[in-house]
C-alpha cells in the first residue's frame, strides 16, 4: 500500500453535518481521539492516487439520488473504526452503492460492513459508552439522516486520524465528467 490511502465517505446534508460535527468534537476528547468529519464510510483504504479516487467517486454517485435512512439508535463495538456510531434501519441502497464501489475500484478491501455514521473512535469501557449514549439517544433515534454528498478523504487504517482530510466532495447525482458546479 502507498503512503496515502483514500476513502469514500457519505456526508450528511450541511445543516445536519454541522450539528453532528459539534457532537463529534465534543466526544473526541472523551474517547481520547481526534475529531473527524462525520461520515458513513462506503469503502476505505483505497490504494489510489487522489485524482483517480475522485474520478471513481464521480462515477460511483452519477445518477444516485441522495440517500436517507432512519436512525434506530447509537451503537458501539470494540472495532477501532466502529467504536461509537449511529446505526440505520435499512441498507438496500447502501449495499448496492458498496457493491458498485467494489466493482469500480476492483477491490473489496475496506468495504464498510453496514451503513453507520461514525461519531467517535478510541478505547472506552463499555459502561462508559452506554453512559455516553443515554443522553444522546433521544436526539438521534427515529431521525432521518439524509446523505447528499460523497467525500473523497485521505484516510485509512494506516493514516493517523488527525491527518484525515477531505480532498474532494461530489454531490450525489452529479455528472461523472465533473461538470457539476456544486462539487467543489
Amino acid at each position: 500500500m502507498s503512503s496515502e490511502a483514500y476513502s469514500f465517505w457519505l456526508v450528511p446534508e450541511a445543516p445536519l453535518e454541522r450539528e453532528l460535527d459539534t457532537l463529534v468534537r465534543a466526544l473526541a476528547p472523551v474517547f481520547g481521539m481526534p475529531a473527524f468529519v462525520p461520515h458513513a464510510t462506503v469503502q476505505g483504504d483505497l490504494d489510489l492516487a487522489a485524482d483517480d479516487a475522485e474520478m471513481l467517486a464521480r462515477e460511483l454517485v452519477a445518477g444516485e439520488s441522495p440517500l436517507a435512512w432512519r436512525a434506530w439508535g447509537l451503537q458501539w463495538t470494540e472495532h477501532p473504526f466502529r467504536t461509537f456510531f449511529i446505526a440505520f434501519d435499512r441498507a438496500d441502497r447502501f449495499n448496492a452503492l458498496r457493491e458498485r464501489a467494489a466493482k469500480l475500484t476492483g477491490s473489496r478491501e475496506g468495504l464498510s460492513p453496514f451503513p453507520h455514521l461514525s461519531l467517535a473512535y478510541g478505547n472506552l469501557p463499555v459502561r462508559e459508552k452506554i453512559a455516553r449514549s443515554r443522553p444522546l439517544a433521544g436526539a438521534i433515534e427515529g431521525r432521518t439522516i439524509k446523505f447528499d454528498r460523497l467525500a473523497v478523504a485521505l484516510s485509512g487504517k494506516d493514516v493517523p486520524v488527525d491527518e484525515w482530510r477531505v480532498v474532494a466532495m461530489v454531490r450525489l447525482g452529479s455528472d461523472p465528467l465533473g461538470s457539476d458546479p456544486a462539487s467543489a
